[in-house]
């Protein structure tokens, strides 16, 4: 019962008059948290019970964005319903998400609706762990994170209608979203969606404001950020993104197809139960559950994360097919197009880097490099479009690799429509193009994808869809990356300054806590050339202390900077054969190796004039 409920002036009344349509009206008090469980109230559309059939209310077996069955259901207890006197019908819970309302007695027609829910982040139901960024946490007096989909539920056949949501929130909270909050205080938010897909389609986050607003041309955009130390701030947040928003406009063409789109962001400084960090993208907005690390340690993570999830504002907002419009909520139907929805916004995300100065060439190739390293990981002779439309169940292992070969699917297709229009047109070309074809109302038919994408381009463009995305074909790689100039090998042989094998020798002795060189087999030429021996205790490299907690740091800062000829002194702590005790200096010269190295992509010394000219296009020159 919500008796404790402070409800809006027009849910004061015995029956709460219903806006102009009839809609869901639901409210939230956030005051109110017991057990990490939070209270439930709706006021449905006029609705009666049907004797025979009764009335299906359901909560989301799955939401759009996160390919993962999670049951949302499974958080909710305590399902109650009740006429405009009081009198309660029948509930039965007849599935996970589902339950009945059925007459009882002389209630016919269903006036009020409660329940309790537990939020997702910290439950003790541990199977099937919803990912922090599609989940809810109720951290009282602190932070409360609101996925709808993880507290609210619609009935079946009724997905269309209205929403609004009254939030009774402390004094010193603010609800940071892209929903649209038609009616706000210092004691309540009242949010209105059109439908439940809008709905549920943009998170809340409840806390102590740390805000900051950005305008990009047209468009407003909130940073919102949650930090239980305070280390990270939404200035900060803002001043690392800022830049890269506004060369993703310029990559669209100058504007961008929203008028408002919130960053929410929530940082942990204990790690989360999932065992990961990321984000989950929105049509308006995006939601990110990150480590609180230092700020130079996270401001690249936050740029890539951000870039991805932002270009979802063009897809699948804008282009999407029919299974993402129409989702189902409980039965969903997947879409064959992983490849355009993750992978060519994967590809977007670093490329508009390369192609506005962001980057520079040879770290982008490394970026690309690591993808087709990745790729390698999953089965290879499995056709793209087989693996979205089944990534729910028996390709579920494979979903990740929409982020490696997608993304290694959009840069083909990118360097292909380059070469076919002589460096005129791109890839962002034909998202722009596709986007005025369909748009946010307008879905495409599955099947029919890749004819529209044809008659966009031409017969060679469908050809390579056909045998590359829709086929089990590798990427052809190393020839689509020769247009441009760029030379690709699976297996190469370079020289290249190493550690000499040192990493493959020590073990880490418990007991003093000092690394240990445990064998010299390994060691490559210019590891032998130290002169170490078994059995030696690292004890600092060039006269610093080498500990467990720096010896990461000492190295890569080293390793960045060596030249060949570079000076490096390595002192021992060597046992010698009559049980002697010493420290020896070891110093030596760095030189370059040669080191096996695997899907390098190198630049080539010389271009011909046709491959200058689809490089300087393909980068944006």
């Amino acid at each position: 019962m919500l008796c404790s409920f402070l409800l809006p002036s027009w849910l004061l009344a015995n029956d709460p008059p219903l806006p102009k349509k009839a809609a869901y009206q639901f409210n939230l008090d956030l005051r109110q948290v017991e057990n990490d469980q939070l209270v439930i109230e709706l006021f449905p559309p006029k609705m009666k019970v049907d004797k025979q059939k009764g009335l299906r209310y359901l909560l989301p077996k799955i939401v759009p964005g996160t390919y993962s069955i999670y049951d949302f259901g499974r958080f909710v207890t305590d399902f109650q319903a009740f006429d405009k006197k009081g009198r309660a019908f029948e509930i039965e819970h007849t599935e996970t998400n589902v339950w009945v309302i059925k007459r009882s007695g002389k209630a016919k027609r269903v006036h009020r609706i409660t329940y309790r829910v537990e939020d997702t982040w910290d439950t003790e139901i541990t199977d099937r762990f919803v990912f922090e960024p599609g989940g809810t946490n109720f951290e009282k007096d602190e932070n409360f994170v609101l996925n709808q989909h993880g507290l609210f539920g619609y009935f079946e056949g009724k997905e269309s209608l209205p929403y609004y949501l009254n939030v009774v929130k402390p004094k010193h909270f603010y609800g940071s979203t892209s929903l649209q909050n038609i009616s706000e205080n210092k004691m309540e938010d009242l949010f209105y969606a059109s439908s439940y897909h809008d709905f549920v389609d943009a998170p809340i986050m409840y806390c102590e404001p740390d805000t900051l607003t950005l305008h990009l041309g047209e468009t407003e955009v909130l940073i919102s950020t949650f930090s239980h130390s305070g280390k990270i701030k939404a200035k900060f947040i803002a001043e690392q993104i800022h830049p890269l928003l506004e060369a993703q406009r310029a990559y669209l063409g100058g504007k961008l197809p929203v008028d408002r789109y919130a960053f929410i962001i929530y940082l942990s400084d204990a790690g989360y139960y999932s065992g990961a960090y990321g984000a989950l993208e929105h049509a308006r907005s995006s939601f990110y559950c990150f480590l609180e690390m230092s700020e130079a340690t996270i401001a690249q993570s936050i740029k890539d994360i951000a870039a991805h999830e932002f270009f979802h504002i063009v897809t699948p907002l804008n282009i999407h097919s029919e299974e993402i419009h129409h989702f189902d909520f409980s039965e969903p139907k997947m879409s064959q197009h992983l490849w355009l929805y993750e992978g060519v916004v994967e590809y977007m995300a670093s490329h508009v880097q390369l192609s506005q100065g962001m980057m520079d060439l040879p770290d982008y190739l490394a970026v690309i490099s690591k993808k087709i390293k990745q790729a390698k990981l999953y089965q290879e002779d499995l056709a793209f479009t087989e693996m979205s439309k089944h990534c729910l169940h028996q390709h579920q292992s494979q979903y990740g690799n929409v982020y490696e070969k997608g993304a290694l699917i959009g840069l083909c297709l990118d360097l292909k429509l380059r070469s076919v229009s002589q460096g005129k047109k791109g890839l962002v070309d034909l998202i722009t193009e596709l986007s005025k074809t369909f748009g946010k109302d307008k879905p495409f038919k599955d099947e029919e994808l890749f004819d529209q994408i044809e008659a966009a381009t031409n017969a060679e463009v469908r050809q390579f869809l056909d045998t590359y995305v829709a086929g089990t074909e590798a990427l052809p790689l190393r020839t689509l990356l020769a247009e441009v100039g760029l030379d690709y090998a699976a297996e190469s042989e370079v020289m290249d300054f190493t550690l000499g094998g040192l990493q493959h020798c020590i073990d880490l002795d418990l007991e003093q806590m000092k690394f240990v060189i445990k064998t010299v087999k390994p060691l490559n030429a210019f590891g032998q050339s130290i002169g170490l021996k078994e059995g030696d205790f690292l004890l600092a490299w060039n006269d610093h202390p080498l500990t467990v907690r720096n010896a990461d740091r000492l190295i890569s800062d080293f390793m960045s900077t060596v030249e060949t000829g570079s000076e490096l002194v390595l002192k021992v702590l060597r046992t010698e054969e009559d049980g002697t005790r010493s420290t020896v200096e070891l110093p030596t010269k760095m030189f370059k190796v040669p080191v096996k190295k695997n899907h390098q992509i190198e630049l080539q010394p010389t271009l011909t004039e046709q491959q200058q000219g689809l490089r300087d296009a393909w980068m944006g020159k």
